[in-house]
């Protein structure tokens, strides 16, 4: 049934065909183009029973670098055949146990057999009479029909078909294949769904992008891994244990990061309501970490979401309704054809729209929306002036499209500085844009304390802001007789305000002539009134000479500009310099103190500093003893330290050679690891780019030795000491297995092995209701959104393959049919889901998805057959 399963698979889902075509190719040693891996990923060998690994500088590397380690002898696997049991792993090979029983029923995968049972080993049926209607599920054939055994059809020509890349246009069918054009998406945005490349765009049928730089941030999608970086192309992460996050699930509780695995308590939330999302159950709340709900009674009216069913009412649980006439109308959800009508129960597209015709936007301002060919609506750049982010306030700058790219501009804001609200009077402050905000500051009023008009004169009152008002309080005056301008001094008179004008009468002076401060010694001058001013004039001085200098080192006695006397006679001090320095290395000659004579002139001595150093990296300059210029000033050479490292994560610093100061102190980069790790549960410890000092040593508390298999212990570090505790094993006979797939019953350990010996395959209604026993949440889907719909169609499904326990024929074989179609449209779903631009999920987790739901479908038609 696995073979079977995904041969229909492939068949499906084209481009899903050609990857693992090529990965088989790498996987066989077989490529047919010079290749070296770089990801581990790049040598999955689609073998359970080999560990898969890149590591091209291992002697045992294939050409590719890939290296394909065989699992331990005894390892449970499946070799793909319904005629065998207990299967195991046999140096690198997965080997059939025993035959089952000869007769038991089996399915080998071809439409054109029937009664399928197991013989020899081998499953084989009764080949059907040529002509037998079957299905080669390629929309590219048509009258499918049996030959010798097998399902022929005839090829089809030229009819619109979809081969789910999105770059190519004009899909059509040639010879039986549906191919599109790959350069009419030449240039077009696409979406690679790496967070390490960027600038994705089709080229040549292929989205490719530009590998971002080793260490670029990125985002994994992961909320338990943190400090997310691109390494050989790839986002990962560092796994976190015990940071809240949230599993998606409203049936668990206190959610948790448990070794980069977000997860939470279900029985925090038992009995708590939630949605099932099946319209035929009610009254729905947790239980175990599940959502369900009490069925409603058959008959309920509800909607399968199908326009092409009628009359929709429950039915144990299951929506459904009577098929629509074929012919009758409906709308298959694409733009790009017309005349869409129902066939056997199914909305089919009709007739393409032509060319170029506008189909549904997709929400994007920045992109043409139109059809191709092929019915595809394609959402290519343009529309140049467009806005696409309309301003989102005052200080807010609208965006408009480049006509080039897909994408809006970055959002920015209004320059800091610019006005956002004038000043609505003499009391309000003019508000302006910050620079960092979309939004206008609050309107602001000046305080009580600012003058908002001022004085118009001596005689007029400066009126203030009140704080409440963005006007200013009314003008007023002082009142009359108040005096507006003292006597400024001898020669002047007060003047008085006059109450009616704001100004200060004229101002009246003494008249002039008049003496206001007479001679008091020779080196005085009598002062009288200007007559235009209101101070006596200064007190001037003489400051001539009053008795002449006898020599350059006698001091000519001159009028102070104080004194009324000349001062008395003297000669030049000793600190008086007579003869002053012709250059640093000049001396300054002074007076003797007892000669009106300057002394002979001399110069510094050899050796004398005439320039000090000026910082760490200069060097002071010294007189030569023959000249009065002091030499060039030079620098300390560079390389010279000028300050040495205070500590492991300093820097030492050294001069330049052209400056006189030391650089600045600086700090090694938080990058730099001051302390190594001393064990796998040492944690290195780096400088904080802040300080000389390496931080404290820290222990870790993580997970040091993963458990290797379900017998085996999982070590941690005890956040003590460097290295991991010893490995231990379970006890013996402890039960395992169980986890590891809901198919198979557990074994018991043996306390000897991390291997679960013992296990078996399930088989009958065990076998039919273990496949839903299996969660969704694969371990390539660890942090990417699960689709709704797929959990609910794929619970759907499990009711029913539960409702053919102890069901008679008929309605086992209705239940299994309406269960394999939920199968069939939680499989398109995901298929969806892996394309869509947003919240995509990666092609790991959907070739997870697909597996276990093809899994799932190829138990339910095995149970029907």
């Amino acid at each position: 049934m696995r073979v079977a399963r995904a041969t229909r698979v492939m068949q499906r889902h084209p481009t899903l065909r050609a990857l693992l075509l090529l990965v088989a190719i790498g996987a066989a040693g077989g490529r047919a183009f010079a290749f070296t891996c770089e990801l581990a990923s790049q040598c999955y060998s689609f073998n359970s029973c080999v560990t898969d690994t890149c590591d091209p500088g291992n002697p045992s590397a294939g050409s590719d670098g890939c290296v394909h380690t065989p699992v331990d002898d005894g390892t449970p696997c499946d070799d793909g055949s319904q005629c065998t049991a207990n299967d195991s792993c046999q140096q690198g090979t997965c080997t059939g146990g025993v035959q089952v029983a000869d007769g038991s029923e089996c399915d080998d995968g071809n439409p054109c057999t029937a009664n399928d049972v197991c013989v020899a080993g081998s499953c084989a049926g009764d080949i059907q009479p040529d002509g037998t209607p079957c299905d080669d599920l390629n929309p590219c054939t048509a009258d499918d029909a049996c030959y010798q055994g097998s399902c022929t059809a005839d090829l089809l020509d030229g009819i619109p078909c979809d081969d789910d890349n999105p770059c190519t246009a004009n899909d059509t069918c040639e010879q039986g294949s549906c191919t599109g054009d790959p350069f009419l998406m030449a240039g077009a945005p696409c979406d690679d769904l790496n967070a390490c490349t960027a600038n994705d765009v089709c080229s040549a049928g292929a989205c490719t992008g530009d590998i971002q730089p080793e260490g670029s941030p990125c985002d994994d999608g992961n909320p338990c891994t943190a400090s997310d970086t691109c390494a050989q192309g790839a986002c990962t992460g560092v796994a976190l244990t015990g940071t809240p996050c949230d599993d998606g699930n409203p049936c668990t509780g206190d959610d948790l990061c448990a070794r980069g695995i977000c997860g939470g308590d279900p029985a925090l939330e038992d009995g708590a309501d939630c949605d099932d999302a099946n319209p035929c159950t009610s009254d729905d709340m947790c239980q175990d970490g599940f959502c369900a709900g009490f069925l409603v009674p058959d008959g309920a009216i509800c909607n399968d979401d199908n326009p092409c069913t009628t009359g929709d009412t429950c039915l144990d649980g299951f929506c459904g309704g009577g098929l629509e006439a074929d012919g009758a109308a409906c709308d298959d959800g694409n733009g790009c054809t017309s005349g869409d009508m129902c066939q056997e129960g199914a909305c089919t597209g009709g007739a393409p729209e032509p060319a170029g015709t506008q189909c549904p936007e997709d929400g994007n301002a920045c992109t043409r929306d139109v059809c191709d060919t092929s019915a595809t609506c394609l959402h290519l750049p343009g529309n140049e002036g467009t806005v696409c982010r309309p301003m989102s306030g005052d200080c807010d700058a609208a965006e408009t499209c480049s006509g080039s790219s897909a994408s809006c501009p970055p959002d920015g804001v209004t320059p800091a500085g610019v006005e956002c609200r004038a000043a609505a009077g003499d009391c309000d402050e003019a508000e302006l844009c910050t620079g960092d905000s979309r939004d206008c500051p609050a309107d602001i009023l000046k305080p009580s304390i600012v003058t908002c008009r001022a004085a118009a004169g001596p005689c007029d009152e400066p009126e203030l802001c009140t704080g409440q008002s963005a006007d200013c309080p009314g003008d007023a005056l002082k009142r009359g007789g108040s005096e507006c301008r003292a006597a400024a001094g001898p020669c002047d008179v007060a003047e008085l305000c006059t109450g009616d004008s704001a100004d200060c009468p004229e101002d009246e002076f003494v008249s002039a002539s008049v003496e206001c401060r007479a001679v008091a010694g020779p080196c005085d001058i009598a002062e009288f009134c200007p007559g235009d001013g209101a101070a006596c004039p200064d007190d001037n001085k003489r400051t001539d000479v009053c008795r002449p200098a006898a020599g350059p080192c006698d001091a000519a006695e001159r009028c102070d500009g104080v004194h009324d006397a000349c001062p008395a006679d003297r000669l030049q001090p000793i600190t008086y310099t007579c003869r002053p320095a012709a250059g640093p290395c000049d001396e300054a000659e002074t007076c003797s103190g007892n000669g009106v004579d300057c002394p002979p002139d001399r110069l510094e001595p050899a050796a004398t500093e005439c320039r000090p150093a000026a910082g760490a990296c200069d060097v002071a300059e010294v007189c030569t003893g023959q000249s009065t210029a002091c030499p060039a000033d030079t620098f300390k050479s560079s390389g010279v330290e000028c300050r040495a490292a205070a500590g492991p994560c300093d820097v030492a610093e050294t001069c330049s050679g052209t400056s006189a100061v030391c650089p600045a102190d600086a700090f090694q980069p938080a990058s730099v690891a001051c302390r190594p790790s001393a064990g796998e549960c040492d944690v290195a410890d780096f400088c904080t780019g802040r300080g000389a000092g390496c931080p404290a040593d820290a222990k870790s508390t993580a997970v040091c030795r993963p458990a290797a298999g379900p017998c085996d212990v999982a070590e941690r570090c005890n956040g003590v000491d460097d290295t991991c505790p010893a490995d231990g094993l379970k006890p013996a006979a402890t039960e395992c297995g169980t986890e590891g797939d809901a198919c198979f019953d557990g074994g018991t350990c043996t306390g000897g092995s991390i291997a679960c010996p013992n296990m078996t395959p399930k088989a009958g209604v065990a076998g039919l209701l273990c496949a839903f026993d299996r969660s969704l949440d694969q371990p390539a889907c660890l942090g990417q959104p699960i689709p709704p719909n797929v959990r609910a169609l794929f619970t759907r499904a499990r009711t029913l393959a539960e409702k053919t326990v102890g069901a008679d024929a008929r309605t086992r074989k209705r239940a299994l049919q309406q269960a394999a179609a939920l199968l069939r449209r939680a499989d398109k779903a995901v298929a969806r889901a892996a394309k869509r631009k947003h919240q995509a999920v990666s092609a790991d987790c959907a070739a997870a998805l697909h597996g276990m739901l093809g899994d799932a479908s190829a138990r339910v038609l095995a149970a029907e057959s």
